[in-house]
């Protein structure tokens, strides 16, 4: 039977760790957390964008219920700031956010001279830099608007592709509101 005996280990000699191996190490951290911290904002921009994209969906959606419920027409437009109470005429000002309004005439215009048009919901920008752009033709050039029906004036189709700043892959998402008013949402390829 083999005992080591209290002295001799103690005279075991310990060895640390040479200047060379603490730089190998420190290098190779440096490296995973540079990785991490991509992949973190990478991921976190991806999320915004399929966030956004439910959140302007909901919004259609909402608009062409109140639509139908208040037997009006109701539309959807991007705001022309952050104070969200004018529409914007740009088709690539969904950026500040968008309103929904009652919108009798369907112009796409907030009319509250005599009480006509009233907003019924505002839905602020919450994604950092979100890079909507709107592909939009014919007179849903910068807004979408409903009929009391639920059917889209003028029956033309809308397609909003939102592309956060940094999102990679296919985490793109497009908005598709169709001639019939059905509001679906598809994967597209980041920049």
């Amino acid at each position: 039977m083999l005992f080591l005996s209290y002295p001799q280990f103690i005279n075991t000699k310990l060895r640390g760790v040479t200047l060379l191996e603490l730089m190998v190490i420190i290098t190779i951290g440096s490296i995973m957390m540079i990785a991490t911290g991509y992949t973190m904002v990478s991921s976190n921009q991806n999320q915004a964008g399929s966030q956004l994209a439910a959140q302007l969906s909901s919004s259609l959606r909402y608009a062409r219920s109140q639509a139908v419920s208040l037997g009006a027409g109701v539309s959807v437009c991007p705001a022309s700031d952050s104070t969200l109470s004018t529409c914007s005429t740009s088709s690539t000002a969904w950026n500040n956010g968008w309103i929904i309004f009652t919108d009798y005439n369907n112009d796409g215009i907030i009319n509250t001279t005599g009480g006509t048009d009233t907003i019924l919901q505002v839905a602020p920008m919450t994604a950092k830099n979100p890079n909507m752009t709107a592909t939009i033709s014919g007179a849903f050039a910068s807004y979408a608007s409903f009929n009391s029906s639920g059917i889209p004036v003028s029956n033309k189709q809308v397609s909003i592709a939102i592309k956060p700043t940094g999102c990679t892959g296919d985490y793109g998402r497009n908005v598709y509101l169709t001639t019939a008013g059905r509001v679906t949402l598809t994967n597209i390829s980041c920049p």
